[in-house]
């Protein structure tokens, strides 16, 4: 469940990875502040028909913030409305 920042309200901004895709894609998290908080799972993949992965998962360290960000895999791209980056408190 993604949880919309500032609200904590649920979040669906997706759309299901269609069946034109070559096969899964890769999908990378990272965080820019690794004493705040780590990702790990990485790499995952997201099937076709799917929009989300529940192997990543950031795991909180010390209080402060930090960037997760989204990277895009090789061979797509990303709309300029799409978000890819989203910041993370750790209190």
């Amino acid at each position: 469940m993604l949880l919309t920042p500032g609200t904590l309200t649920a979040y669906n901004y997706s759309y299901p990875l269609g069946p034109q895709a070559p096969g899964i894609v890769p999908v990378t998290v990272t965080s820019t502040n690794t004493s705040v908080g780590t990702v790990t799972g990485n790499p995952s993949s997201i099937g076709v028909g799917a929009y989300y992965t529940q192997a990543i998962s950031f795991v909180p360290g010390t209080a402060g913030t930090t960037n997760l960000n989204l990277a895009t895999p090789a061979g797509y791209s990303t709309p300029s409305n799409v978000a890819t980056q989203i910041v993370a408190t750790v209190q």
